[in-house]
């Protein structure tokens, strides 16, 4: 095998991998939660609905934490039962308390015969604020994710094995 076609094999393997790995941590999420609305105002009432494909489960919580990303604080943590709609889904109200929030994070905990797990760790959801001169600001900050970040290095280590070195 020549030198040229062992790089591009090895390429390809390399981002196959990587690949791979980003598609297993997306793939293993067994939970989703929706809010509604999609970004709440501070001190409004949201719903929240959790989409869970497990089975046999006794129990459902959520852990909200209302925060402000311009000082750092978040506030107190609220423990929430939710309430079984149908066989994957499960539902509940709650009042956001904190007029100085900037955004919510949460955790989503089930109960099953094996004990309790966390299938959401974290989740942040930004609210609606309005500046002083009307215009909207949730500020929305989105941030690459694990595929995007496999991809540049992959182009990286391609890009290093087809440099030559000259000595």
């Amino acid at each position: 095998m020549n030198r040229k076609l062992k790089k591009i094999f090895i390429s390809t393997i390399i981002i196959f991998v990587l690949y791979l790995t980003s598609y297993s941590i997306l793939a293993n999420n067994t939970a989703t939660i929706e809010i509604i609305p999609e970004f709440p105002e501070p001190e409004s009432e949201i719903e929240i609905k959790a989409f869970i494909d497990i089975d046999d489960i006794e129990q459902v919580y959520t852990e909200i934490q209302e925060c402000n990303i311009n000082t750092g604080i978040c506030y107190i943590r609220s423990n929430i039962s939710l309430t079984k709609i149908n066989d994957n889904t499960y539902k509940t109200s709650f009042k956001l308390t904190e007029s100085r929030a900037t955004y919510i994070q949460y955790n989503l905990l089930v109960k099953t015969d094996l004990g309790w797990e966390t299938l959401i760790k974290e989740e942040k959801t930004n609210l609606f604020l309005q500046n002083n001169n009307g215009n909207d600001g949730n500020g929305n900050e989105e941030t690459p994710g694990f595929g995007i970040i496999g991809i540049l290095l992959g182009f990286f280590c391609i890009i290093l094995l087809f440099n030559k070195r000259k000595r």
